[in-house]
């Protein structure tokens, strides 16, 4: 059988960090679509910038400074792990090669993992609360200075689908990273794990928050999917006012749906003709995207 010797520790944590390495690279990343990759530094992060998207007026008078303290919307880091227990007696028998498979698997469970946070968003967005204190997706957002509340959400008792404005500057949702992905061993002959279970352990490990930005980016409607729902929205997104009562310049570039909404999206935006012949005025208005995360 032979030793557990250092060369063969050596070898097996090469052999797997480079399956784990290969499986990670693997992943097609669709977290960015939509999120925003941010730095952390800290156990946490707060974006007191988050009140209102900034604005360029006459100057008549003083200055208005547009404060970026109005807000304290904080994403805390959670630490998140992925972990494989391999017998010593594999590595002793140098079969460290038919555990490529699991750790290929642990590679990509930690790439497409970012992508499942992010994707969750959309549909946490109705219990989690955004910086103006109320659920993300909610019918009463308090008002600018001077305005009404305002609503992103159309209601519906169906299927969930999303209207995105993805052209500023800020995207809607935030992938706050803290630490990346490190590969980890307890592989130690005199570990514990070793001794007692004779068993070597290899994992992962990061450090990450997600959360969102400016809800005015994202409308929730639970509606049929149909040209009318679909130009409501529309329509509703853009005519979003600061606290000046000037139009945002909110202007959706995509439509989000799950599975169970793709034929009626697809039909909605990318057919040329409909009813027989009819010109589509929808005929791609915006980019579609079907996400096998959303229910």
């Amino acid at each position: 059988m032979g030793l557990l010797n250092q060369d063969k520790l050596k070898a097996a944590n090469t052999g797997f960090n480079a399956h784990f390495r290969n499986g990670l690279q693997g992943v097609q990343l669709s977290w960015d679509i939509f999120a925003q990759l941010v730095p952390s530094d800290g156990e946490s992060e707060t974006y007191g910038w988050l009140r209102d998207l900034v604005t360029i007026r006459e100057w008549i008078g003083q200055r208005r400074v547009q404060s970026l303290s109005q807000s304290a919307y904080t994403l805390v880091n959670k630490d998140w792990e992925g972990t494989v227990g391999v017998p010593t007696k594999a590595v002793k028998r140098d079969r460290i090669g038919i555990y490529s498979a699991p750790f290929n698997m642990l590679g990509r469970a930690v790439g497409e993992h970012p992508n499942k946070q992010v994707w969750q968003l959309f549909a946490q967005g109705e219990s989690r609360n955004g910086h103006d204190d109320v659920t993300f997706f909610n019918a009463a957002h308090p008002g600018a200075e001077g305005q009404p509340a305002w609503s992103n959400t159309a209601g519906g008792g169906g299927d969930a689908w999303y209207l995105v404005d993805n052209s500023q500057v800020i995207k809607p949702y935030v992938y706050q990273l803290e630490q990346a992905p490190e590969f980890v061993a307890k592989d130690n002959p005199e570990d514990d794990n070793v001794f007692f279970n004779k068993e070597l352990i290899y994992g992962v490990d990061y450090s990450a928050a997600f959360g969102y930005t400016f809800p005015e980016l994202v409308r929730l409607s639970k509606e049929a999917l149909s040209d009318t729902t679909f130009d409501a929205g529309i329509q509703a997104m853009m005519e979003l006012k600061d606290d000046r009562g000037e139009p945002l310049g909110i202007a959706p570039t995509h439509l989000v749906v799950g599975p169970s909404n793709r034929a009626a999206a697809k039909l909605l935006i990318e057919a040329q003709l409909i009813n027989g012949g009819d010109s589509n005025t929808n005929f791609q208005a915006v980019e579609l995207i079907v996400s096998p995360h959303l229910a």
